[in-house]
C-alpha cells in the first residue's frame, strides 16, 4: 500500500487524483481479481509457466520459452502497453498515438524500424483500439493480460519471422491458451494460500463499518463460477466472507455489464443454494442472494429499492481500465468508477524515464504523458493502489 500519499501526489500527472473518502457513497461494488483478491509473485510465475508449456506442447515452440528470470516478469510484463499482432510488436504510446518505445518480442526497435512499420510519423492509429479484436490488437490493462503478453513476446523471440502464425494465434488468444486454464484452476484450488494474499483485519473492519453505516456492499466479477469466486474470497477474507457483502454477481461479462444498450440482452440469473442450479431472475435483486450475468441498469434499480431513494450514489472498484473504469465512466450513468492501479508507487514508475528499463513509467516518458494516462484521466476516476487503501480514509 502507498507509504506516502503526499509523495505520490507530487508526481501524479495533472488531472489524476487519489480517492479521498467513501463516506459520501450509498453503495460500493467490488471486483475480485486484482481488487479484493491480490496475488503473490508465484501466481505470475504459475500463469506464465502454464502458458509457455501450452504453446510448447500444442504449437511446437522451443522448450526454453518457460525459462525466464523473475525480473523478466516483474519488469517486462507491464500494463498500459499495446500488443499489435500484425507487426508482432509491443508498443508504449503517447496520448496522441506517437510510439514512445517499441519492442518486437523482447528486442527494442530502432526509430528506423518503427518508421518502416508505422510510417515516418511513428504514430499508431489509436482509434483502432475501439475495436481492438477486429484489428488484432490488445490493450494491456490488467496484470493477467500483462503476463500473457510477456509470453507472446517470448514466442516472437522464438519465431521472429513467423508473424502470420502469431497474428492468427493472438486473434484467437483465448483458444490458443485454453489448455492452460485447467491446470491453473486446479493448482489454485490445491494451494490457494501460495498464490493469494489474505486481506488484513483493518480492511475487514472497514467493510463491516460501511455496512453498519447502512451502505450496500456488493461484488460484481467476471470470474466464471461461484465455486471459483468462493475460493478467491475464502482465501482473501476468510470463510465468513458473505457477511461483508449484501449480494454477489459472478460471470458478469464485463464490459457489456456496464453498457445500457446491453441491458435487455443480459438478465440476471439467481443461484439456488439448495440445488446449485440457476434460474432466470427478472425482478429486483435481493440482499443475501447470489446471481450471475445481469447488467448495471437493473442493479441500480435494485439499489434504489434497497436504499429507498431515487438518487443512489454508487461506486465500483476495479483494476481493468477497459473492462471496468472506462465503460463505467462512459456508459453507466450514476455509477462512479474507482481505479485500483498498483503502479502508483515511485519504485514502479521510474519518474526519471530510465531508458535501461524495459518500459519505464506507465504514466509518462520524460515530459510526454502516455496513452494510458490520457484514457484514465478522461474517466475522472479517483485512484487507489490497493484495496487496503480504503481502510485508512
Amino acid at each position: 500500500m502507498l507509504g506516502g500519499v503526499n509523495g505520490v501526489r507530487k508526481w501524479l500527472p495533472s488531472g489524476l487524483h487519489l480517492l479521498k473518502s467513501v463516506r459520501q457513497l450509498d453503495a460500493v461494488g467490488f471486483d475480485v481479481d486484482h481488487t479484493l483478491t491480490r496475488y503473490t509473485a508465484d501466481q505470475w510465475r504459475l500463469w506464465y509457466t502454464l502458458l509457455a508449456d501450452t504453446v510448447q506442447q500444442e504449437h511446437g515452440y522451443s522448450a526454453g520459452l518457460s525459462s525466464v528470470p523473475e525480473s523478466f516478469l516483474e519488469n517486462f510484463a507491464r500494463k498500459g502497453l499495446v500488443f499489435d499482432s500484425r507487426t508482432a510488436s509491443l508498443l508504449k504510446l503517447r496520448r496522441d498515438g506517437t510510439i514512445l518505445r517499441a519492442k518486437k518480442g523482447t528486442r527494442s526497435l530502432t526509430d528506423v524500424e518503427i518508421s518502416s512499420l508505422y510510417g515516418e510519423s511513428g504514430k499508431f492509429p489509436v482509434e483502432q483500439l475501439r475495436d481492438e479484436s477486429e484489428h488484432g490488437l490488445r490493450f494491456i490493462d490488467n496484470n493477467f493480460h500483462a503476463v500473457s503478453m510477456a509470453c507472446l513476446a517470448r514466442m516472437v523471440d522464438d519465431r521472429p519471422d513467423d508473424s502470420g502464425h502469431l497474428e492468427a494465434m493472438v486473434q484467437s488468444a483465448r483458444q490458443t491458451f485454453l489448455p492452460a486454464y485447467g491446470p491453473y484452476f486446479s493448482e489454485l484450488f490445491t494451494s490457494p494460500r501460495r498464490y493469494i494474499r489474505p486481506l488484513g483485519q483493518t480492511v475487514k473492519d472497514k467493510l463491516l463499518q460501511l455496512r453498519a453505516e447502512n451502505k450496500v456492499l456488493f461484488v460484481v466479477t467476471a470470474s466464471p463460477t461461484l465455486e471459483y469466486t468462493g475460493l478467491l474470497l475464502d482465501t482473501t477474507l476468510g470463510d465468513h466472507w458473505r457477511e461483508f457483502f449484501h449480494f454477489l454477481v459472478v460471470d458478469a461479462g464485463k464490459p457489456d455489464f456496464f453498457h445500457p444498450s446491453q441491458a435487455s440482452n443480459r438478465p440476471f440469473r439467481r443461484f439456488d443454494p439448495a440445488t446449485g442450479e440457476t434460474t432466470d431472475h427478472l425482478g429486483l435483486l435481493k440482499k443475501g442472494q447470489m446471481y450471475s450475468n445481469g447488467n448495471s441498469a437493473s442493479l441500480y434499480r435494485s439499489l434504489q429499492s434497497m436504499l429507498g431513494k431515487e438518487d443512489v450514489r454508487v461506486a465500483y472498484l476495479g483494476d481493468s481500465l477497459m473492462a471496468d473504469i472506462h465503460p463505467i465512466a462512459s456508459s453507466a450513468g450514476h455509477w462512479q468508477p474507482i481505479a485500483v492501479i498498483d503502479d502508483l508507487s515511485p519504485a514502479a514508475n521510474q519518474i526519471g524515464g530510465d531508458r535501461r528499463e524495459p518500459w519505464g513509467s506507465i504514466w509518462r516518458e520524460g515530459d510526454d504523458e502516455t496513452y494510458f494516462t490520457h484514457i484514465l484521466r478522461a474517466t475522472n476516476a479517483p485512484l487507489v493502489d490497493d484495496i487496503e487503501f480504503i481502510a485508512h480514509i
